[in-house]
Order: C-alpha cells, then sequence, then structure tokens
C-alpha cells in the first residue's frame, strides 16, 4: 500500500452518496495509535451534522493492534470485500466509530466516521453505522489497482 494516496479511493459520486461534499484532504503526520506516520484522507458533509469521514493507509501495523491490552474499544468482527475487519467503538470517546479493514499483514485501512457538535451530537451508532457503509466501495478501488 505504499504509495496510495487515500483520496483516490472514493470518486466524487461516491462520496456524494455518502453525505460527503467538500473537496477532500490530504494530510500525513505520526499517528501514536498505528505507531507511525499515517496518510489520511478526510472530506466534511454539510451542516448541521458537520459529519467527518477519514480514510487512512495504514503502513505501520494491522488489526492486531486492536486486540491489544492498551486499546479500550468495543469491537465488532465484520468481513469486507473477503478482507477481516472490525468495526471499533472507542470507549473514551462517543464523537467517532472506525471500520478497520486488514489489507495485508502489518498493514490496515482505517474509515473514521465522526462528527456532530455540542448542539447536535450524533449518536455514536449512527456513527457507526456509517462507518460501516464506507469500506465497501473504498476496497473495490484498492483491489482494483
Amino acid at each position: 500500500m505504499d504509495g496510495v494516496d487515500p483520496c483516490s479511493l472514493l470518486t466524487a459520486e461516491q462520496r456524494a452518496a455518502l453525505g460527503f461534499d467538500s473537496q477532500p484532504r490530504l494530510n500525513s503526520s505520526y499517528v501514536p495509535l498505528f505507531r507511525g506516520d499515517v496518510r489520511t484522507c478526510t472530506m466534511r458533509g454539510p451542516s448541521p451534522k458537520s459529519l467527518l469521514l477519514g480514510i487512512s493507509v495504514v503502513t505501520t501495523i494491522g488489526v492486531e493492534r486492536w486486540r491489544e491490552t492498551d486499546v479500550a474499544a468495543d469491537l465488532r468482527p465484520a468481513v469486507v470485500g473477503g478482507f477481516p475487519a472490525y468495526t471499533v467503538k472507542p470507549d473514551q470517546y462517543n464523537d467517532y466509530c472506525s471500520m478497520d479493514v486488514d489489507v495485508a499483514p502489518g498493514q490496515l485501512i482505517d474509515v473514521q466516521f465522526g462528527g456532530g457538535t455540542v448542539q447536535a451530537p450524533v449518536p455514536q451508532e449512527e456513527l457507526c453505522a456509517g462507518a460501516e457503509r464506507s469500506p465497501d466501495a473504498i476496497m473495490t478501488a484498492l483491489i482494483a489497482r
């Protein structure tokens, strides 16, 4: 997955179907959870929910990270495009949920769905449902490479 631009994994039509209308933004930063630099594409949806979708290409660790004892989250096993995955609902935070797909040894795609505002919070289960809708299209694009 070296060199994969996470912003290339959803078309404009797919982003619109998921409710995200902003221009995708690519960044790279060190993510302690994944123990390394991670390329992430973020996009926003319209108000009032102010939803955020983040797609990260992680090449430093696989989904086994979620089974380590220093991570506090509710994990729901899943399969996406034939690959093992988890819906990850963090215990400490209720403003996001993610789905992580194990794509190769020590590599994963992290799809994070978050948002809401103090005035209009989005229930975490709704965020998890959004996170679970996104990876199929992302994996289809990744496999096609």
